[in-house]
């Protein structure tokens, strides 16, 4: 099964459960709860459903046995919240990493300790090695953070230990015009492969080796705008 958010004010905020023999099951959460909710992270037990409550500028904690909140960060440690993905850090410290989108920087909070202050924050806005502008998607790779920047029209990767930017992906033009990026949104490491969705009119899903970021395929879903994020399992990628 697999969570998807539904952002648009005329869905109320709703947090749907999907399964592919029922996809289009009831949502579980009481529509008033979050608003303009957009990233999700999953517990690994599938117990817990972090939530990017964009609008209220918080990120939220839900149990997902019930849809009870459980926890939620302080008032304005974030501001207008966008990707999230949790990392086990050293000493088995699991951290819930954030995109602070109107901040233009990364936050790490414990992820058993919500309402607590950040354990770390990283990131500034601009277009420079280490600066962001308009974080949007955000994955872990190993011991490192991919960001996909809507501004700056590329991915930075960044070492969840140091919290320092070590480089840029597909943000150098090709020779066939495929890039730079073209406002990336959704970014994903799965199955030894970086994955990136553009929020363009025609949107794409471009594909870069890992860890050496290079191209090696852009798809264009037939009948698809604007893509925002995505899932994948063993054989198949949502988006």
């Amino acid at each position: 099964a697999m969570v998807t958010s539904s952002p648009h004010p005329a869905s109320a905020s709703q947090f749907i459960p999907c399964d592919r023999s029922a996809p289009f099951a009831r949502p579980f959460l009481h529509a008033s709860l979050p608003d303009h909710p957009h990233g999700l992270a999953l517990s690994s037990d599938c117990e817990l459903l972090y939530v990017a409550d964009r609008s209220n500028h918080r990120v939220q904690c839900f149990r997902m046995s019930d849809g009870t909140a459980v926890d939620c960060t302080a008032r304005d440690a974030v501001w207008g919240p966008y990707g999230l993905a949790l990392h086990m850090a050293r000493g088995s410290q699991l951290m819930l990493y954030v995109c602070d989108a109107n901040n233009d920087r990364i936050v790490g909070f414990n992820a058993r300790a919500l309402s607590a202050a950040p354990l770390v924050a990283f990131g500034s806005n601009g277009a420079l090695a280490g600066e962001l502008d308009r974080p949007r998607g955000l994955s872990v790779a190993g011991s490192e953070l991919v960001v996909a920047e809507l501004g700056n029209n590329r991915c930075s990767v960044w070492s969840s230990h140091s919290g320092e930017c070590t480089r840029t992906v597909g943000d150098v033009a090709s020779e066939n015009g495929a890039l730079p990026l073209r406002q990336p949104f959704g970014v994903m490491h799965a199955h030894g492969l970086l994955l990136v969705t553009e929020s363009t009119t025609f949107g794409r899903l471009v594909v870069f080796s890992w860890p050496a970021g290079e191209p090696l395929q852009v798809l264009s879903p037939r009948g698809c705008a604007a893509l925002g994020g995505m899932v994948a399992d063993a054989h198949w990628i949502y988006c």
